[in-house]
């Protein structure tokens, strides 16, 4: 969780300043991994990592903007299953099904409120699983006892939700007042003529594929000439 709310925090970060030169970005990195993984040691003598070039490594930055939170938001639910697991398997069985039993019908936060499960855009969830977290690495001496320290600060940039946007926009749409070109510009990030020739190109795939389903009727038999 740690590594991944880094990579997020810094994309905001080289995304807000793209005219940032090579080492200015590497400055950003290393600056934001000694806040949250404040245990790599940033002095050492390979330079790849001293100087702050590390993220050069992950693809998903180049190929996948803003995508890696995913991995945290979804670690952060599997830990609070996690922890009612260790108080009533029973109970965080019967969540946990009841979270995939419903697939890709709802957005991620509905999945969650209708599995009865805590939203990790929310403080309770946090907590919880911070508490639980610290509690069992006291029990397997995971890491030194002590006490510990929870604080927020949140950013709307950071915690609005994706899947409410997209259903927002999909609704405009609905209504005309949105075109599909438009909504792939913003959710995707094409500009204007790349969403256009990936529309067309999928309402070509489309039109093929229901051209496929179409039963094939037999050929009409040839009819003489009229005399």
């Amino acid at each position: 969780i740690p590594y991944g709310t880094l990579v997020d925090h810094f994309q905001h970060e080289v995304y807000a300043n793209p005219d940032m030169t090579p080492a200015q970005r590497h400055a950003v990195w290393k600056e934001l991994q000694g806040q949250y993984m404040p245990w790599v040691r940033l002095d050492g003598d390979i330079p790849f990592f001293a100087d702050g070039e590390a993220w050069q490594r992950q693809s998903h930055i180049y190929q996948s903007p803003f995508y890696y939170i995913d991995y945290c938001l979804a670690q952060t639910v599997a830990l609070q299953i996690w922890a009612l697991l260790q108080k009533d398997r029973a109970l965080a069985w019967e969540k946990y099904m009841a979270y995939t039993r419903q697939g890709g019908s709802r957005t991620f936060t509905q999945l969650l409120e209708h599995a009865g499960l805590d939203s990790p855009f929310g403080e309770r969830c946090l907590r919880d699983v911070v508490r639980a977290m610290d509690k069992y690495a006291d029990i397997y001496k995971l890491a030194p006892e002590g006490d510990y320290e929870v604080s927020f600060e949140w950013d709307d940039s950071i915690v609005t939700d994706m899947s409410q946007q997209l259903e927002e926009r999909l609704t405009l749409m609905s209504a005309g007042v949105f075109s599909k070109q438009e909504l792939r510009q913003w959710y995707f990030g094409e500009t204007e003529a790349q969403a256009a020739a990936a529309i067309e190109k999928l309402q070509q795939e489309q039109q093929a594929s229901m051209s496929a389903m179409l039963p094939r009727l037999p050929a009409p038999p040839d009819t003489p000439p009229e005399e």
